[in-house]
């Protein structure tokens, strides 16, 4: 199988649940906008975009769950299998960047709607400014999850379940426990240095520090994947 032809099976096999999960989601859109015009007192929505977060988790997981197999049978090499993945992933990013960024336009102007981008830095920034933020978020999740699915692939599930829940449960119980051993110097330190990555410094939000930080970490974890991937093993 051709690089190219895996590109379009993959492109293929993610438009319907694309059609499926947008159906829902301004399915759902439509009927809260009906209820809304009906009832004065029925409060508007925002912050879609935490839906999409969800759906690239699953995209994410099921890229390598449904296509590994496939793609190896049919003579393509790990390599080949990796620069597919990135590059639909690539794809599904751009275009759902693109659906929720017209439409958060035009449910804004429709009904008042916030996107989760507007709630954290506000409207004072240029559109291309807030695409390119979403777009580098959607990027990071899904690779993200990639990258998760193919360590449970190398460690088993029980082991892959068993250290998730030993970092929760460090980062619940144990880490805050020693914050406040230390009178909250892990605190102190920690949430400016996330506070600045995020783009907040000195009062002013800065959009190239969240934009090249989620570009860092998409790098990151792409690399991680494609190293996994490489022994990763048919189960």
């Amino acid at each position: 199988m051709k690089w190219k032809t895996s590109m379009k099976y993959q492109i293929t096999e993610s438009i319907k649940p694309l059609a499926i999960f947008y159906g829902i989601l301004y399915g759902l859109v439509g009927i809260t906008l009906v209820i809304s015009r009906a009832v004065a007192d029925v409060g508007g929505f925002s912050g879609m975009e935490s839906s999409t977060m969800v759906f690239l988790l699953f995209c994410g997981v099921f890229s390598f769950v449904e296509d590994f197999r496939f793609f190896l049978q049919n003579g393509m090499t790990r390599r080949m299998i990796f620069q597919s993945e990135c590059a639909q992933f690539f794809l599904i990013s751009l275009f759902m960047m693109l659906v929720e960024t017209g439409m958060g336009a035009l449910l804004h102007w429709l009904a008042g709607y916030e996107s989760m981008f507007h709630l954290i830095y506000g409207h004072s920034y240029f559109v291309g400014v807030e695409m390119l933020w979403r777009f580098v978020v959607y990027l990071m999740i899904v690779n993200t999850a990639f990258l998760f699915t193919l360590i449970q692939n190398r460690v088993g599930k029980v082991a892959f379940i068993l250290g998730c829940l030993t970092i929760g449960l460090a980062l619940v119980v144990l880490l805050p426990s020693i914050n406040m051993a230390l009178d909250g110097a892990i605190a102190d330190a920690v949430f400016p240095f996330l506070a600045k990555l995020m783009g907040f410094d000195g009062g002013a939000a800065h959009m190239a520090y969240p934009i090249l930080t989620f570009l860092a970490v998409t790098a990151a974890v792409s690399l991680a994947s494609y190293l996994m991937l490489r022994r990763a093993e048919l189960k």
